[in-house]
C-alpha cells in the first residue's frame, strides 16, 4: 500500500511515529483532523505479541478536564522560540495553508452556532500551525514568576545540556 498517496491525495495524517515492531512502524493510525488533537503512545503490549501496543487518545480540546481548580504551586507553560527564522517559517506556513474550507464555511454560515464552530476550527488550525512551525519547550512557572517569559530566560539556557 502506498501510504504517501493516502496522505497527499486524501489529506490524511499518519500519527504513529515510533516503531511498533522491531525497527519498523507497522501499526498506523490515519486521521483527517489536526494531528495535535491526539496523543499517541507506543508501549509494550499486554498480550503475547511481537508488535507493541498503540494507545491513541483524543486530547481535551474543550477544557472538560481542566484541573485549574487543583492547588498546584507550579504551572506548565509552553515557551516558544521566537527568533526571526522561526517567525519567517510561521509566516510561510500560514501563507501556504489552504484556507478554502474555512472560507467556504464562512460564506455559507447562517447562524451564531455555525460561526462558533467555524471559529473553533480556525483556532485549532492556527494552534496546530504554530506548534508545527515554531519550536517550543515546556517550562514550570511558579506563582512567584512574572507573567511573561523571555527566550533568554532559564528555559532556553540552563536546561540545555
Amino acid at each position: 500500500m502506498n501510504c504517501k498517496l493516502l496522505e497527499t491525495k486524501h489529506g490524511l495524517s499518519q500519527l504513529v511515529v515510533r516503531a511498533t515492531r522491531q525497527q519498523n512502524i507497522l501499526d498506523v493510525f490515519y486521521t483527517t483532523t489536526i494531528p495535535d488533537l491526539f496523543t499517541v503512545k507506543v508501549m509494550c503490549s499486554c498480550m503475547r505479541s511481537d508488535h507493541k501496543a498503540v494507545l491513541i487518545n483524543c486530547n481535551d480540546v474543550n477544557g472538560y478536564n481542566n484541573k485549574s481548580n487543583v492547588a498546584n504551586d507550579c504551572n506548565r507553560v509552553t515557551v516558544f522560540d521566537l527568533n526571526p527564522n522561526t517567525l519567517k517559517r510561521l509566516s510561510d506556513v500560514l501563507l501556504s495553508y489552504n484556507w478554502s474550507a474555512i472560507s467556504i464555511d464562512l460564506d455559507t454560515c447562517s447562524n451564531n452556532d455555525q460561526f462558533s464552530a467555524i471559529y473553533s476550527d480556525f483556532i485549532k488550525i492556527i494552534n496546530y500551525l504554530i506548534h508545527s512551525a515554531i519550536s517550543s519547550k515546556l517550562d514550570s512557572m511558579s506563582d512567584r514568576d512574572p507573567p511573561f517569559h523571555y527566550s533568554s530566560n532559564k528555559c532556553f539556557t540552563s536546561r540545555e545540556k
